[in-house]
């Protein structure tokens, strides 16, 4: 009867530990969406003032969740991001609209993946 007391508590134990960081990256992605639907919304309207200060607040939420990311996720999608992030910075110091706004799609759809990359399914699987 031990036995399968054990191994029910290492099974709840695994599944706590698959759960937890996916619900973290998703609550992530999901305030990183937000930072990035403002920001769009600015270089839209040339606010660039603004959109350096979204920026700026998408970059600080970007750095704190980063670290965290990197323990499950794969590094090279996480450096997508980070790449992106940089030339983003330099097309709002710029004040590049098009471009900007170009690369915000590209960051918006690395953030995005971030979400799906990390669950558990038989494509991540093989």
């Amino acid at each position: 009867m031990k036995p399968i007391w054990l191994c029910l508590i290492l099974l709840g134990i695994i599944a706590l530990l698959i759960i937890i960081p996916h619900q973290y990256i998703k609550t992530s992605v999901e305030k990183m969406n937000t930072h990035l639907d403002l920001l769009d919304k600015e270089i839209q309207t040339d606010n660039w003032a603004k959109a350096e200060k979204l920026f700026n607040n998408a970059t600080k939420e970007w750095d704190k969740c980063s670290p965290k990311f990197e323990m499950v996720i794969e590094h090279e999608e996480v450096d997508g991001v980070e790449r992106t992030l940089r030339q983003l910075r330099f097309y709002v110091k710029e004040k590049e609209s098009a471009e900007a706004r170009a690369i915000l799609g590209e960051l918006d759809f690395l953030v995005n993946h971030l979400k799906t990359s990390d669950r558990l399914s038989l494509e991540n699987i093989f």
